[in-house]
């Protein structure tokens, strides 16, 4: 039968013993053997960034894949498909703060919170300005440019897109 199939693991210390893995180990699987992007979802970004202390209860991840839920035993986790733009620098501080943004309405951030998200997840400055190059080159957050652009000015760069 077609499918992506696991084989519990055993622990060399409890011979009896056998582990499966978790669904977030299948879906990364999956989607490095299918060349899919795989990241978590912006509410969840929001949380791990700080702007929002709720976390979310089900665990989703975004891709370009198709839609599916990727269960073991008792546990499953959400796999949807999304718009591209929401998938761009996966494993970066600027797809972070790109995907929690997508996600937050521009009025529930103050600008304290977002610059100092900012600052908290860059180590220079030139990747600050790589950041906010890269958000003003959306149009998906126009909503965001006020709040971005009063950043730029405090912090005195010129950025290419705004």
């Amino acid at each position: 039968m077609r499918g992506f199939y696991a084989r519990p693991r055993l622990i060399p210390s409890i011979p009896s013993a056998e582990v499966l893995p978790s669904p977030l180990e299948l879906a990364k699987k999956w989607a490095r053997e299918n060349k899919y992007i795989l990241v978590p979802q912006g509410e969840t970004e929001a949380h791990a960034l700080g702007f929002q202390r709720q976390q979310p209860v089900q665990d989703l991840l975004w891709t370009n894949g198709p839609t599916k839920t990727i269960s073991v035993k008792n546990a499953s986790i959400y796999v949807r498909k999304v718009a591209s733009y929401k998938l761009l620098w996966p494993d970066e501080p600027s797809g972070r703060m790109l995907r929690a943004l997508t996600t937050l309405n521009p009025c529930w951030v103050t600008y304290e919170d977002l610059i100092n998200t900012l600052k908290r997840c860059h180590r220079s400055t030139t990747q600050l300005k790589l950041t906010l190059n890269r958000l003003t080159s959306l149009n998906e957050l126009n909503g965001w440019r006020p709040q971005i652009q009063q950043i730029v000015s405090q912090l005195g760069c010129h950025l290419d897109h705004i």
